[in-house]
């Protein structure tokens, strides 16, 4: 027989990991937006302040992502839930890479 329980903790996990990969994508491709529209652009005040409350935000909810996702490697242990911390974490070097070409060639 089903256990109600054990189906119910699946469906959970699952979800997380979808909205844990939607949300890395999500936040790429808005930081990727943002650089592109600045290089095109060329207006530092306007995107300076929005990017820095995008990166305020981004951090906050990322970070909010990644302890609930370690909280879930500690208690399930799974390869899954390994992957989708490290596919928020990609963001990072990203995110400094798209810095450095903003001040050595901005």
């Amino acid at each position: 027989m089903f256990n109600y329980f054990e189906i119910q903790s699946t469906l959970k996990m699952k979800i997380t990991l979808k909205t844990a990969k939607n949300t890395a994508l999500t936040f790429f491709s808005i930081g990727t937006l943002l650089f592109v529209l600045l290089l095109l652009t060329k207006s530092l005040p306007t995107f300076a302040f929005i990017g820095f409350v995008f990166i305020v935000t981004a951090i906050i909810y990322n970070l909010t992502i990644v302890v609930l996702l370690l909280i879930q490697l500690i208690k399930q242990n799974e390869l899954e839930t390994f992957c989708s911390i490290l596919i928020i974490l990609l963001n990072i070097p990203i995110a400094i890479g798209y810095f450095y070409i903003l001040i050595h060639f901005f």
